[in-house]
């Protein structure tokens, strides 16, 4: 095959790559759909850390096809084409898996309103404008925000890392790979960390909030400590600090996003939508980031040598760190209104539960409730409180033959 159409194809998998890369928002929409929210940034550490395995085994499995060459019947099969071919029988494999073993789910919601009557009113759709006023709250922005800053600040070490250690430590490929593919054990670490903080309950606000912090000590690291004739230590301490963050910003991040798509009606039903506008959003951080890194924050080598700082980057690369400062004054910002809501929800019901207790006593009779409330005249809503035929005729046939007289169907009962 001539050069130039092999290079052809090479570029046309690579964008066909990127085509099916997309299918990463389908999956964590499925989770969204699927998945209770307490259960939301488990679920989605799990997925990210096949991610991680299938990166990490990706240069082993290299190793082991470089050493096939047999042929079957005419065909030959050597290590240049068998990577392609174990990557055809793979993706063969895991569409099999999802078409014979992944169920179309119900969303929580979906369960809640089978459950629920069939006389429930229906609010109507949301317009438009519903919509574009929902996607421009802060509860929506700032998760988004999170995702960019995380993956733009993750360009920074890919793209700036080995030019750096190259003038400053006269590293090769070899050590930079190899500093560089350790960040994978990092990053795993981390996810299994979050997974058990999550399994304890700590709330996805509280693990963003703090993988923010450790974002802006290394990035913020990375700009100070990475200085010509700067010791290794002083390269690979921010690296790990800032790779530390990733697994309390990514699944974390997406939780709280779904969980703010799933409590605006407006949003709700376009679960697929939005989660394929986070992943645009990470999208973009990832391929604008490399242009931003090479011409603003890279200084040439004769520059730091002649700079008095002999520092690698400019103070472009603290555009990172202002990223994840901006992006935790608005998560704050979220904790604290939910914190808010969930007071004035307390005193509403305390209020509640006062001016029942103030209502002026009537006396009791037959039809007197055990417990009032001032929500007896809404729509029932849970069809669990509707009359079942047969629970009814039990209970009827019981009390008769205790001898204990039947009154008329009235108030509740006709509902």
């Amino acid at each position: 095959m001539p050069e130039d159409t092999a290079v052809s194809f090479i570029l046309a998998g690579r964008l066909l790559g990127g085509v099916g890369a997309a299918n990463a928002a389908i999956g964590f929409a499925y989770i969204a759909k699927a998945v209770p929210h307490d259960k939301q940034t488990q679920t989605s550490s799990l997925l990210s850390m096949m991610r991680i395995i299938g990166m990490a085994s990706g240069p082993g499995a290299n190793v082991l096809l470089s050493k096939i060459d047999f042929k079957v019947g005419s065909f030959q099969v050597d290590s240049l084409n068998s990577v392609g071919l174990v990557l055809i029988g793979s993706n063969i494999f895991a569409m099999a898996c999802i078409y014979f073993m992944l169920e179309e789910p119900k969303s929580v919601l979906d369960q809640q309103e089978s459950s629920a009557s069939e006389i429930s009113l229906q609010s109507a759709a949301p317009d438009r404008l519903d919509v574009l006023k929902a996607l421009i709250t802060p509860n929506i922005l700032v998760p988004m925000l999170s995702i960019f800053s995380l993956n733009l600040n993750f360009q920074i070490i890919e793209t700036a890392f080995a030019p750096a250690a190259s003038h400053a430590l006269g590293w090769g490929p070899v050590q930079t790979s190899l500093v560089l593919g350790s960040n994978s054990v990092v990053i795993f670490i981390n996810m299994m960390i979050v997974f058990q903080l999550s399994a304890r309950k700590v709330n996805d606000e509280t693990l963003v909030i703090f993988g923010l912090i450790v974002a802006m000590i290394g990035y913020t690291s990375i700009y100070i400590f990475w200085e010509m004739d700067a010791s290794v230590w002083h390269f690979i301490v921010p690296i790990v600090m800032g790779t530390s963050c990733f697994p309390f910003l990514g699944a974390p991040s997406r939780s709280v996003f779904t969980k703010q798509v799933d409590s605006d009606h407006a949003l709700d039903a376009y679960h697929g939508t939005m989660q394929a506008l986070l992943s645009m959003a990470a999208s973009v951080g990832g391929f604008v980031a490399p242009s931003f890194v090479a011409y603003y924050c890279l200084r040439q080598p004769e520059d730091v040598e002649a700079s008095s700082n002999g520092r690698e980057l400019t103070e472009w690369s603290l555009v990172g760190p202002l990223l994840s400062f901006c992006t935790l004054l608005g998560m704050i910002y979220i904790l604290l209104g939910q914190k808010t809501e969930e007071k004035q929800a307390t005193v509403d019901v305390e209020n509640s539960v006062k001016d029942t207790a103030e209502e002026p006593s009537v006396p009791a009779g037959e039809q007197t409730g055990l417990l009032k409330t001032k929500l007896e005249t809404q729509a029932r809503r849970c069809s669990r409180r509707r009359l079942d035929a047969r629970t009814e005729s039990n209970r009827r046939l019981s009390a008769c033959m205790m001898g204990i007289s039947q009154p008329l169907l009235i108030g509740e009962d006709e509902q």
